[in-house]
């Protein structure tokens, strides 16, 4: 396995792991429009 591929696998765990903490949290929603406003600007 490459280091690209490896980085690239945490950083989505990671991704997937806020968004459960967020979840939890009950700050889901201002999660995903901070991504999608990213997305939009990047």
């Amino acid at each position: 396995m490459s280091i690209g591929k490896l980085a690239s696998f945490f950083y989505k765990s990671a991704r997937l792991l806020g968004d459960v903490n967020a979840a939890r949290k009950g700050t889901l929603h201002k999660r995903i429009a901070n991504r999608t406003i990213k997305k939009k600007l990047f």
